[in-house]
């Protein structure tokens, strides 16, 4: 077993590897600031710069308004809708 260790302890290679791990290691945040840092950091990754975040949302609240839009139409169609219509036109 010592005829191993001197063998890595002497080992050139081994001790540049080491050296150089140590030397390129760095200290990360832990806990709660790494789990803000990666959820964050991915929705940056997809969204992008703040202007593109902008025309996401944006584009999110279009696509709402225009299912909204168009189930008004589907229900203004049918004949319950037209019923109803017809219900609410008689009040005024």
């Amino acid at each position: 077993m010592n005829i191993l260790k001197e063998s890595v302890a002497s080992n050139e290679m081994l001790n540049k590897m080491a050296a150089t791990a140590d030397s390129s290691a760095s200290q990360k945040q832990g806990g709660v600031a790494e789990i803000a840092d990666s959820v964050f950091g991915g929705i940056a990754g997809v969204i992008g710069s703040t202007q593109e975040g902008a025309q996401a949302a944006s584009l999110a609240s279009v696509c709402c308004v225009c299912v909204l839009v168009l189930g008004g139409v589907a229900v203004a169609l049918s004949p319950a809708g037209q019923n109803a219509g017809r219900a609410a036109a008689s009040k005024f």
